[in-house]
């Protein structure tokens, strides 16, 4: 699972390079090697399934395919993936406090733009996990700096990654009740 993960961050490392203002010294990568490195990925992720035995592991495998997913959405349409959905929600909730700070971040702000819905049930667990897990501190951009050392795009996430944080911060905070973060 390992060389996967970081086939993916090495695969989103390259789109964010091709994607920047220093682009010109880049080569571009072609449709059918875009296409080819998605699959790849993504078939090696599915082989996976059922053979790690951590809840922390599943809980990545499962967020990189939620991540995978983002990449084939339409603008302003998200398709529905029922049987991911309710297994990266299975598995986060499950995850607790094995995951740290960093993984976390990914993990929920993943799932709130591939899968989770923040008008629903979703908003409470995950709010409850953003406030056990992530510090009361970090703002968008110390959060976006350490999403940058995960799967991350940054022309299709960061506009969308920025709303899911600020979204979970402001629930987070209502949902606290007042009685403040305990560390």
């Amino acid at each position: 699972m390992v060389a996967i993960f970081h086939d993916l961050v090495h695969f989103t490392v390259l789109l964010n390079a091709s994607s920047s203002d220093s682009s010109r010294h880049i080569p571009l990568l072609r449709d059918t090697e875009y296409q080819n490195l998605i699959c790849s990925i993504q078939y090696r992720i599915l082989r996976l399934q059922d053979k790690l035995s951590s809840i922390l592991d599943e809980s990545v495998r499962l967020a990189m395919l939620a991540f995978l997913t983002t990449t084939f959405q339409v603008a302003g349409q998200r398709a529905r993936y029922f049987h991911l959905e309710r297994r990266f929600r299975e598995f986060c909730r499950a995850t607790g406090a094995e995951a740290p700070s960093e993984v976390t971040l990914w993990l929920l702000l993943v799932g709130a733009m591939a899968v989770f819905h923040m008008d629903s049930e979703d908003a409470v667990w995950m709010a409850e996990s953003w406030r056990a897990h992530i510090p009361a501190e970090w703002d968008w951009d110390e959060g976006h700096k350490r999403l940058r050392e995960f799967p991350w795009i940054g022309i299709l996430h960061d506009e969308a990654g920025r709303v899911a944080f600020d979204a979970l911060c402001r629930k987070a905070r209502d949902s606290d009740g007042g009685m403040g973060r305990l560390r």
